[in-house]
């Protein structure tokens, strides 16, 4: 007895296209495979989301003053931070008022960095940064050569 039904094509593989990859699909033994389709979109969305929240909580924030020995703000100075483990390099400059910010870096140590003509190189070590914190480095400014 011949059968025009859907299923009974599906089974005798008479379709093309798309349909033919589903028929090989239930073949095989899935008899869902859309579904499989839809939970693996939904695990790769979930997966993105959580790597996107890891990436937002895995930081914190540095800043600090700069001044010279007399208390003045020190404008338009370049500061850097060194990731002592990874030895990445982030920088920054003062503000008119002597502010320096980092918005946000990677957990970890860090060393601080500003050279500036006419005062001492300035190095800071151990500079912790962690996860959802403020940190906070004043940096006072020797004269002298470098």
């Amino acid at each position: 007895m011949h059968s025009n039904s859907y299923i009974d094509k599906v089974r005798n593989s008479e379709l093309d296209g798309p349909a033919a990859r589903g028929a090989a699909a239930w073949k095989a033994g899935w008899r869902y495979p859309w579904l499989l389709m839809q939970m693996g979109g939904l695990a790769l969305t979930a997966f993105m989301f959580a790597a996107a929240a890891s990436c937002l909580d895995g930081g914190g924030r540095l800043s600090g003053l700069l001044t010279d020995p007399s208390g003045g703000a020190m404008a338009g100075v370049a500061v850097q931070a060194i990731g002592a483990e990874t030895g990445l390099q982030f920088n920054a400059v003062t503000s008119a008022e002597g502010f320096y910010v980092f918005p946000v870096l990677p957990v970890g140590h860090y060393e601080l960095r500003i050279d500036q003509a006419g005062f001492k190189p300035y190095r800071r070590k151990n500079v912790d940064v962690t996860s959802s914190s403020a940190a906070r480095a004043d940096a006072v400014l020797d004269l002298g050569s470098r």
